[in-house]
């Protein structure tokens, strides 16, 4: 049914008005009226031939009709045919050449459809690259953190140096000699070591 009427809606408006002076389009009035009879008359043969329907003012089928619109000045374009197919589709013939009549509507949708699922496939591919690359910096700066606080191995086995200034406090001289093994470093002018 909606491709009846869809169909119907395009031929309406290929339609003209014949008036006393000149041809014009139709109005909204007699553009609603006339869709409405073709509508009926073609859901009328659409019971009968299931596969393909042709609007032409040649059609047999659809002689009534014709006749109503040339009594009304109603001019139905020339050297055109319309086919109507039971699957959904419908085309102009102008002049020989086929042309696929398209639902506007129902093409722009679909465009946009496809437009949305591109744009969110993007953006999750855009979000999963964030995450990856916000883990690995998280990663980094856990290891980066590890390193600066947590002492290695080999640090926890060297002995600590030991410096003069430490020991010049009350007693260094007994702490000096408790320790005979440990690098001791002078901190001053010259840097000397001992």
């Amino acid at each position: 049914m909606k491709t009846i009427q869809r169909t119907a809606n395009y031929i309406v408006n290929c339609c003209q008005y014949q008036d006393k002076k000149d041809v014009q389009r139709l109005n909204k009035h007699l553009k609603k009226a006339i869709a409405n009879e073709l509508i009926k008359a073609l859901v009328e043969i659409n019971k009968r031939f299931t596969k393909k329907i042709i609007i032409h003012p040649n059609n047999k089928k659809l002689a009534n009709l014709f006749i109503t619109f040339a009594n009304e000045k109603i001019i139905f374009p020339q050297n055109t045919t319309f086919e109507l197919f039971n699957d959904g589709n419908s085309y102009q013939i102008v002049d020989g050449k086929r042309h696929k009549l398209v639902d506007k509507k129902t093409d722009r949708s679909k465009e946009m459809q496809e437009e949305a699922l591109n744009w969110l496939s993007a953006f999750k591919t855009k979000h999963e690259n964030e995450m990856f690359e916000l883990e690995a910096q998280i990663k980094k700066m856990t290891i980066t953190y590890q390193e600066t606080i947590a002492p290695t191995q080999a640090e926890l086995t060297r002995p600590k140096p030991i410096v003069l200034g430490d020991f010049l406090s009350q007693g260094w001289e007994k702490k000096l000699a408790s320790l005979p093994h440990a690098p001791i470093h002078f901190q001053g002018r010259k840097g000397i070591k001992l």
